[in-house]
């Protein structure tokens, strides 16, 4: 079956002319290294990007790298071709003089012009520019330490029951990951959006659980809930979101060139619009009314926009228009 699906694709690409390579290493179940090999080209008037197949790799060099890409649709495909190669930035694929895409355009493929991906590029800019501030740094920490505590089996039981009991959609935590941008996005829509919950299934747990290290985990997680945690986390959702929606249509396969700069050239400008006083304090907003919610009253006053000595350092000014 799978030889008859790749016979299908080598025939539209011939049929098509022009392609791109898509490739990237991946890691099985058992830490063993592959390469995952796509394509995308032109067929019957409309852009097709297929999956080809998954290689295992002996060596994570250049050399063996392109030798997979290579054998793998040798004697399939006029590599004459093939006009474009898009990989991540790592070095071992972007080098210029003895990367993958210079090995390949070398050897067999002289048009295929490399591309770092879009979409790879946006997630290495927005890890960076985050891990880089310290509130929002810390806040992701204390995220994943809350869904590596809520998936544990009992509270990820009892935070389930929370919900449904509660006639709500259920809500699960995601892993924070460095390279899956819509992960962090979607913890912080979660968390944002059963915050209360949450805080009510930590204080279960303090004041309920048998287990002691569980109790102490909890209580440690309850009072990193800080004033300063809710404002962050409330500012980075919609900051988050923004990018997550762009991510999502950057991996399109009807995305072209000029659509991709287009979409980034937009998340500039919402980004941009995000650094106004206004925008900013309807986030402070919303922290407000969770902590208010939560006893924090003297919060209403730190999330106020007024004017403060300019050497006062707090989370707001991390976020606020200059």
């Amino acid at each position: 079956m799978a030889d008859e699906v790749k016979n299908k694709i080598f025939e539209e690409m011939q049929a098509g002319e022009y392609f791109a390579i898509l490739a990237d290493e991946t890691k099985d179940l058992s830490k063993k290294e592959q390469l995952s090999i796509a394509v995308c080209y032109l067929y019957d008037g409309n852009i097709h990007e297929e999956f080809l197949c998954i290689e295992e790799l002996e060596t994570l060099d250049a050399e063996g790298l392109s030798s997979k890409i290579i054998n793998v649709m040798k004697d399939r495909v006029n590599f004459q071709n093939c006009i474009g190669q898009a990989y991540d930035g790592a070095s071992v694929v972007s080098g210029k003089h003895a990367g993958v895409n210079a090995i390949i355009k070398d050897r067999v493929a002289p048009l295929a012009n490399y591309i770092h991906c879009f979409n790879h590029r946006l997630n290495l800019v927005l890890v960076d520019v985050a891990t880089s501030i310290q509130c929002v740094r810390d806040c992701l920490s204390l995220l994943q330490k809350l869904y590596v505590f809520v998936n544990c089996s009992n509270i990820h039981t009892k935070h389930i029951k929370m919900q449904t009991d509660r006639g709500l959609i259920v809500m699960e935590l995601k892993q924070i990951s460095n390279t899956r941008w819509a992960c962090q996005a979607s913890m912080l829509r979660t968390v944002c959006k059963r915050f209360m919950l949450l805080y009510e299934l930590l204080s279960d747990v303090t004041e309920n659980d048998s287990n002691s290290d569980r109790v102490i985990e909890a209580r440690g997680l309850l009072y990193q809930f800080s004033p300063d945690f809710i404002k962050t986390l409330f500012a980075q959702r919609h900051i988050f979101e923004f990018t997550k929606n762009t991510s999502d249509l950057l991996q399109s396969p009807e995305l072209d060139y000029s659509d991709a700069l287009e979409l980034l050239e937009v998340l500039q400008e919402r980004l941009n619009d995000c650094r106004t006083d206004t925008t900013m304090q309807n986030h402070w907003s919303q922290a407000a009314n969770v902590c208010h919610d939560l006893g924090m009253h003297d919060l209403e006053e730190s999330c106020d926009m007024r004017e403060k000595p300019r050497d006062a350092h707090s989370v707001r000014n991390n976020f606020q228009a200059i």
